[in-house]
């Protein structure tokens, strides 16, 4: 799998798959790729706190509702912004260190990305004025 994909490439399911594979090597190789990089991706909340968020990233995971990915948040969630359990949300990441059996990775840095929040964003905005027709004489 190394040999046609770069980690850098590679789902979080190839990343577990090989960081839970048994091959020492190829996990280290995968490790060293990924640990300290920022990461985004998409995943399903499983728990949520303030300060921390409990998700499934892979498929297997998702269909089983197991928390593959421990979360924790540069700083405090907003209550308004506090995802739902069971909704799939785009975050980013820093990996910090994984446990292989049960796979379990922890990523700190915690930001929810604004990527896809376009609808909530748009408030945000002052609207344009309308303007005036000319007074009719």
């Amino acid at each position: 799998m190394l040999q046609k994909t770069p980690p850098a490439k590679m789902s979080f399911a190839e990343w577990q798959f090989i960081l839970t594979s048994g091959n020492q090597q190829a996990a280290d190789q995968v490790w060293a790729a990924i640990n300290g990089k920022p990461i985004q991706m998409v995943a399903q909340v499983i728990e949520a706190t303030p300060k921390s968020l409990s998700m499934a990233g892979s498929a297997d995971d998702i269909a089983e509702n197991k928390a593959d990915l421990t979360l924790t948040m540069a700083g405090p969630i907003p209550a308004k912004l506090m995802p739902k359990v069971g909704t799939q949300i785009t975050f980013e990441g820093t990996p910090t260190s994984y446990t292989p059996n049960p796979f379990m990775m922890q990523l700190t840095d915690g930001k929810l990305a604004t990527r896809g929040a376009g609808a909530a964003a748009a408030p945000a905005k002052k609207p344009t004025p309308a303007r005036k027709k000319p007074a009719a004489r």
